[in-house]
C-alpha cells in the first residue's frame, strides 16, 4: 500500500494512492484558474513558490433548490446541480464595484465595519501602500483579459441581448 509523500499519516488513514485528497485539494487550491478572468488566481509577487497559493473566491459552490429551477419556478439555477468556480481578487473587486447594495467590509484588527472602496481607489490614495505600479500593471492586465472574455460574451448573445 503506497502512501502520500506529504501526508502518510493523514487523519491516521493510509492512503492507498500516491497523492491523498489533502494533496489534490490544496493544488486545486494553488492552481486556481479565474472562471471571469481566465487568469490565475495565484498572486506570486515576492513570495516563494512553495508558498504562493490562490486568493479570491476559490472554489466556491452553489446550488439551485426546487423552487429555482428555470421554467418550473422563480430563479436561474436547476434543482439538484452544483455550480463550482473561483473568482480571483481583481475580479471580485470589479463585482463589487457593481453591486447596488456594497459588501459589508470589516477590519479584522479591530472589528471595525467600514465603507467598500475599490482597490484602486484605496492603493491610489492610501499613502502606506508601497508597490502601487505593480498593482496598477496587474490590475490593467485583469482588465484587459476580462474584458475580452466579456465581450466574447456579448458578441455570441448579441441577438439575445437586443430582444
Amino acid at each position: 500500500m503506497k502512501t502520500c509523500d506529504t501526508h502518510p499519516r493523514y487523519l491516521g488513514l493510509r492512503k492507498p494512492r500516491s497523492k491523498c485528497q489533502k494533496c489534490v485539494e490544496l493544488f486545486e487550491l494553488k492552481n486556481a484558474t479565474c472562471n471571469l478572468c481566465g487568469l490565475t488566481c495565484n498572486l506570486e509577487g515576492d513570495i516563494p513558490r512553495k508558498f504562493a497559493s490562490s486568493y479570491g473566491l476559490i472554489n466556491a459552490s452553489v446550488s439551485g433548490g426546487f423552487d429555482s429551477t428555470p421554467g418550473n419556478g422563480q430563479g436561474a439555477l436547476d434543482d439538484m446541480t452544483q455550480y463550482q468556480f473561483s473568482l480571483c481578487e481583481f475580479c471580485l473587486d470589479w463585482l463589487f464595484e457593481r453591486c447596488k447594495v456594497p459588501p459589508r467590509v470589516t477590519d479584522y484588527i479591530d472589528y471595525r465595519d467600514e465603507s467598500f472602496r475599490p482597490a484602486a481607489e484605496r492603493v491610489a490614495k492610501d499613502e502606506w501602500r508601497k508597490q502601487k505600479t505593480i498593482f496598477f500593471v496587474e490590475k490593467e492586465q485583469r482588465d484587459k483579459a476580462r474584458n475580452d472574455a466579456l465581450r466574447v460574451f456579448y458578441l455570441k448573445n448579441v441577438d439575445a441581448i437586443v430582444a
